[in-house]
């Protein structure tokens, strides 16, 4: 099948108008069924109060267990303190700059 470019631009522009006449088609159902279903809303006296929706705009909220305090394990020249997790505070990270290990920053535990 061969096509020139014209009769390839024929095909899309067709194709574009049943695209069109197909979203107007659902506009139109779409807004019948609501008036359908508005109308038995109606007659039956449900109210907003009676009815309930999942919230497509906002995924429901995970509910996680609570963090844990991890207890420091490092302790800075002013007193700041690290757990050792995560990254490094700039404490500590300025420290190593200027020649010390971490190990020297390391609670000891009590005896």
């Amino acid at each position: 099948m061969h096509m020139d470019i014209k009769g390839f631009q024929a095909e899309l522009a067709e194709v574009e108008e049943m695209r069109a006449k197909l979203a107007a088609r659902e506009d139109a159902l779409r807004g019948d069924m609501i008036q359908q279903i508005q109308s038995l809303i109606d007659s039956l006296g449900i109210k907003a109060s009676d009815l309930t929706f999942p919230d497509a705009a906002r995924p429901a909220k995970r509910v996680s267990a609570p963090r844990r305090q991890c207890a420091p394990k490092f302790r800075g020249p002013n007193g700041e303190e690290w757990s050792g997790r995560g990254r490094q505070p700039r404490w500590l990270v300025e420290q190593i700059s200027q020649g010390h290990e971490v190990e020297e920053f390391r609670i000891q535990p009590a005896e």
